[in-house]
């Protein structure tokens, strides 16, 4: 239980993706995710944000930002999330990539598993404050070197967002760049709401997964 509350921020951060995500029956396969662009990543020295923020980055507080809006019955958001990791991309790869791995770091991922054909990600989540097992899929290739990585919600809450992982090197550390563009039917949040839970939960995420692949 100590470790459960302990994972608590991840726990929450991945019931909400599973919103996203889940289909009606676990474990169903889906369409080949997106494979890497050739297209040249963000780096940090073109990532344009004011000096402030690239000096707080540099001291180890990732960036987030959401931006909502809202015409007649539809919504739209506009999202980053972005972070200097504290060892270089060879270390925090090593773990990060390794999604079939998971099950082995976080307390309540009871299986990982990874299909390197369709690129599809299936995480089955089972833990004593979960009310049912609930299965994960995400369409992301396998992130192992240096490169932009799109990746797609192609059904659930936030069907047809799209974005990008960028991952590059900065002086011996590792940069991950993240943002996300969707438009759809109202998700029923308000827009304070859903910019305030969106930057917080990718704030939180990212910081367990460098604390995760720092060793």
């Amino acid at each position: 239980m100590k470790q459960l509350v302990k994972d608590r921020p991840v726990i929450i951060i991945i019931l909400i993706v599973s919103l996203l995500n889940l289909t009606s029956s676990y474990g169903k396969e889906i369409p080949t995710a997106p494979q890497m662009s050739k297209n040249l990543p963000t780096s940090f020295e073109k990532w344009q944000r004011s000096k402030r923020v690239k000096q707080r980055v540099v001291k180890g507080r990732n960036y987030s930002h959401s931006k909502v809006e809202s015409i007649d019955k539809r919504q739209s958001l506009d999202f980053e999330v972005t972070g200097l990791h504290p060892k270089g991309c060879r270390t925090a790869l090593r773990k990060l990539s390794q999604y079939e791995s998971f099950s082995q770091y976080i307390s309540f991922v009871t299986v990982s598993r990874y299909n390197p054909v369709t690129k599809q990600v299936y995480f089955l989540l089972e833990a004593a404050i979960l009310p049912i097992k609930m299965g994960l899929s995400l369409k992301l290739p396998r992130i192992t070197q240096v490169g932009r990585y799109p990746y797609i919600f192609d059904r659930g809450f936030l069907k047809g967002l799209t974005g990008n992982i960028d991952v590059s090197e900065h002086r011996r550390r590792c940069f991950f760049h993240v943002t996300a563009k969707w438009e759809g039917p109202h998700s029923g949040f308000p827009n304070i709401v859903f910019e305030l839970f969106s930057t917080t939960l990718a704030d939180i995420g990212m910081s367990k997964l460098f604390r995760i692949s720092s060793h």
